[in-house]
């Protein structure tokens, strides 16, 4: 099942420039190491020295027109990029799929099944005894056979891919049984480590997160409000042992995991309204404390205040690397602001897709061009790309110093670009097959999972499951002319980016 590919670019100049990268970014640790293990030669003892203490952060101001604008012309590049990449095969990762309760015959009245549809017995030249006879074998075998596998969520944690198998093929907008599993592409070994079953409360799954050795899972049980009623559960991956974290409660709509960073867990919750016939926005966070397994409103690092987002003027934070960073608009041109520096971009209409210690980059998109702006604050040279020729409608991933990026039109298929020489590398292509329905469970291109310096993308297939029988109210099974509601969703393959 899984198929290595850990390469090192033969391309000279990608290589001098991705070893030029690891030297900017691991400088200040090569030094502490050196100052930690340094010997006494005047004494002959091997007394070690103490480390300094850590350096003072400088803040720093830039504008757009402290940096020297460097166009670069994209190239596509063979072989895979200068970092460690991994690739498995996941379309035979099966999992013990369970028949959901909801399916059980105790909880189903099999007499109220209508049988009788005349004109259907009619179009496929059966009496009404014959077509009888099909639809009750159809559905009772229906009921009896667990479906095919059904992925609707994933986390990660560096090494482990976790996944929720939905056991309910019944029921729409929510489930009744479901099952979360651990697969470790390594050793192939795939585990089930929670399951849920319950015909009289079935839930809504909004989203999960791999954080501190569990599983986090926001979720609705009530079938009433869409939002408003959400609750935290945390399912520790070596015990199985579920704890209740959190009950949400409030006018809001759209609860999830704010970010996928192993060092954080926030949860972000949006409200909208209309105030002086403006348009606002706001939206409260929660972050979880490790040490005190207490709930915070306030992000750790907040350096400022925020309020309400309208049309004209935000600001709002975001998290790169663990650090809070404030994203505003200011006369209508984009502005970020850390403890470490603040940057007028002097963009207009711009997206932050993310930044480290180093450099930030944006993308400013629109029905006819995409371009890439890229900031590096080591030689004050901004890098700009234009991605017209190559493609558009892109999902954008900060990759340590390089861009991730995943077309939501062509799905499935993701490239790593090196964004001062404009190389880009294939990281992950459609299954041709599959090409015209294999799509993102958690929106419409490949999933995206971050732990531990890593990045895991996934790409999902989508296979239609046709429901043969007929005949059944609308309570139980679709109508004749309808028989493609349920998709059976399986995970075609798994790629690993390491050494960011």
């Amino acid at each position: 099942m899984k198929k290595i590919l850990a390469v090192l670019s033969s391309f000279v100049m990608l290589l001098a420039v991705s070893c030029d990268e690891n030297k900017q970014e691991h400088k200040g640790n090569t030094s502490v190491n050196q100052s930690s293990e340094n010997t006494s030669a005047e004494n002959g003892t091997s007394k070690t020295t103490e480390s300094k203490a850590p350096e003072e952060i400088v803040f720093k101001e830039y504008k757009k027109e402290d940096f020297t604008d460097f166009k670069v012309s994209l190239t596509k590049q063979e072989g895979l990029p200068p970092v460690e990449v991994k690739e498995y095969d996941l379309t035979k990762l099966t999992a013990d799929i369970k028949i959901s309760p909801c399916k059980l015959p105790e909880n189903i009245d099999i007499s109220m099944i209508d049988t009788q549809y005349k004109d259907t017995a009619r179009s496929l030249d059966m009496t009404p005894e014959e077509y009888s006879d099909m639809v009750m074998k159809n559905f009772e075998e229906y009921l009896s056979t667990p479906p095919k596998l059904k992925v609707t969520k994933t986390a990660f944690d560096g090494e482990n891919l976790y996944y929720i198998a939905d056991y309910d093929n019944l029921c729409d907008y929510s489930t009744h049984g479901f099952g979360i599993y651990c697969y470790n592409p390594e050793s192939d070994e795939n585990t089930c480590i929670y399951e849920y079953s319950d015909i009289n409360k079935p839930v809504k799954i909004l989203d999960m997160q791999y954080h501190n050795g569990g599983i986090w899972i926001i979720y609705n049980d009530n079938m009433e409000k869409s939002y408003g009623y959400e609750k935290i559960i945390r399912i520790d991956v070596d015990t199985g042992e579920l704890t209740e974290e959190l009950q949400i409660e409030g006018e809001h709509y759209n609860c999830f995991f704010y970010i996928n960073d192993e060092k954080r867990l926030i949860i972000t919750t949006t409200k909208s309204e209309t105030i002086d016939e403006e348009y606002h926005v706001t939206i409260n966070f929660k972050e979880y404390d490790d040490n005190t397994g207490e709930w915070s409103d306030k992000l750790k690092g907040l350096t400022k205040e925020y309020d309400s987002i309208t049309s004209e003027n935000s600001i709002y934070p975001t998290i790169c690397e663990g650090d809070v960073i404030f994203q505003s608009n200011e006369d209508k041109k984009l502005v970020i602001e850390c403890e470490r520096y603040r940057l007028e971009t002097g963009l207009r209409s711009a997206s932050f897709i993310g930044a480290t210690s180093t450099r930030a980059s944006f993308i400013v998109a629109d029905s006819i061009s995409s371009v890439i702006y890229t900031y590096d604050f080591t030689n004050m040279t901004r890098y700009i790309i234009d991605l017209t020729s190559f493609g558009q409608y892109f999902n954008y991933q900060q990759s340590g110093n390089n861009i991730i990026l995943s077309n939501r039109v062509v799905r499935n298929r993701s490239w790593y670009l090196i964004p001062e020489i404009g190389a880009v590398f294939e990281l992950m292509k459609s299954n041709e097959k599959q090409s015209n329905s294999v799509y993102d469970i958690n929106s419409d291109h490949s999933i995206t999972n971050i732990y531990g310096g890593k990045i895991a993308l996934v790409s999902v297939g989508k296979e239609p499951t046709v429901r043969t029988y007929t005949g059944a109210p609308e309570d139980y099974i679709p109508k004749p002319e309808y028989h493609d509601l349920y998709d059976a969703n399986y995970m075609e393959k798994m790629v690993i980016i390491g050494g960011l």
